[in-house]
């Protein structure tokens, strides 16, 4: 069963905010995935998300409470450079619906833990009566070593360069992507003649940082939004090391090296605003 794994995402076990009742949710959706039992308890959930993954830095107050500082994107905005420094994980299968038998709003499925869902997305996809979520499968994404120590050796002036190696900075080493998410919304027929005005358009966002998401009405009271793209929605945090003994970083004696941390009650709280 995936309950210990996903219980174990950095949360803790005690409260009831919006990310309790997100793993709630995500334990559901996620017992229908072949291995995902296998998640160790050094994952940290933020949320649904297209950029944030593998490469993140985040800062770690002294409460305990995550910032997100720079996604891999923000420091190397060519998509074909990023994806050549990471290592995808092998995709499992995740078969059948997970379905809201939970008394939990089904916006904790979509929206992201650093910022509130666009507009009213929020409000009206928890008016629906009932939801049903599915995921096609799961992978565990990993940064490769030896192409990112290369960036950085080559970019010692960046700004996320300087940041990493500050104190209090965690690096998100390998990140859960989600492919196929799909959820059905069930409205009143009242509900849905007021909504279908609003989501007549194919895309709708969750946010800066959240997902993209087709929005197609498959009757009259029916909504579902779904997503082809990948999504990560937790990872693991290390402090990445860099050794300069023989040499500063921009030459060829630079190295780096991560050491896993257990997150224990750490949260995922916003972002930080980043000069």
């Amino acid at each position: 069963m995936l309950g210990i794994g996903l219980v174990a995402l950095g949360l803790g076990l005690s409260g009831c905010g919006r990310q309790d009742a997100a793993l709630v949710a995500w334990n559901d959706v996620l017992k229908k995935c072949v291995g995902a039992d296998q998640l160790g308890p050094l994952l940290v959930y933020f949320g649904p998300s297209n950029s944030i993954g593998p490469g993140a830095i985040w800062r770690r107050s002294d409460e305990g409470a995550l910032f997100l500082r720079y996604e891999l994107a923000d420091a190397i905005p060519d998509e074909g450079q990023r994806n050549a420094m990471i290592v995808p994980g092998v995709e499992a299968s995740c078969r059948g619906t997970a379905k809201s038998t939970w008394t939990l709003k089904p916006s904790v499925l979509i929206q992201s833990q650093l910022a509130p869902a666009n507009g009213s997305l929020g409000v009206d996809v928890d008016r629906a009566k009932s939801a049903t979520v599915s995921v096609n499968s799961w992978a565990l994404d990993q940064i490769k070593e030896g192409p990112f120590e290369e960036w950085l050796k080559t970019h010692p002036q960046a700004g996320y360069v300087d940041d990493v190696g500050r104190k209090s900075r965690l690096f998100m080493e390998r990140a859960v992507r989600l492919l196929g998410f799909s959820t059905t919304l069930e409205f009143s027929s009242d509900v849905a003649s007021e909504l279908k005005a609003k989501y007549l358009a194919p895309g709708v966002r969750t946010g800066e940082v959240g997902i993209g998401l087709i929005a197609k009405w498959t009757s009259n009271t029916t909504l579902e939004l779904s997503s082809s793209a990948k999504i990560y929605i937790a990872g693991e945090l290390s402090a990445m090391k860099i050794d300069r003994t023989f040499g500063l970083l921009g030459t060829n004696g630079a190295t780096i090296s991560f050491e896993k941390v257990n997150p224990g009650q750490m949260r995922v709280r916003g972002r930080d605003a980043v000069p």
